[in-house]
């Protein structure tokens, strides 16, 4: 793929290589079971989350601050929710913590395509940051009133 970082910081990828849907499938399969495989070995960081309690305060100084986690295959979220099922929890705790907003794109329902089980396709791409800024409009909206 050869890819670009438009003048608004998205990333444009242009694939030059694509594989036939079989192949493509098998790829992913192994690199789904290689995150598996490293997510056995990772360790929880509390460090990490007292960071983003800083870096939330931080921004909080600046403007309005929201939660994000952004939409990944099923796979790939079965995976990460079978090596850190209090993840979600954890965060909202945080996000409740700070009085901000966390939104999990994962429990919310969509069309989504991805390119390797991570990264949506720049379609999907367009249509995230699309229901992003609608759900981020909406609560300044909320908010306001």
């Amino acid at each position: 793929a050869i890819t670009k970082v438009l003048d608004n910081g998205k990333w444009d990828t242009k694939i030059i290589k694509d594989f036939n849907p079989k192949t493509k499938a098998e790829l992913n399969a192994t690199k789904m079971k290689e995150f598996d495989e490293r997510m056995a070995g990772l360790k929880k960081s509390e460090n990490r989350l007292n960071y983003l309690t800083e870096t939330i305060s931080f921004l909080q100084e600046h403007g309005q601050v929201v939660l994000v986690r952004m939409p990944i295959s099923k796979t790939a979220y079965t995976i990460e929710n079978k090596h850190y099922a209090d993840f979600d929890g954890r965060i909202n705790s945080i996000a409740k913590s700070k009085n901000i907003d966390y939104i999990n794109y994962n429990d919310i329902n969509h069309d989504f395509y991805w390119t390797d089980e991570v990264h949506l396709t720049n379609s999907s791409m367009n249509d995230f940051s699309k229901m992003l800024g609608d759900t981020i409009y909406s609560l300044n909206r909320k908010e306001a009133k």
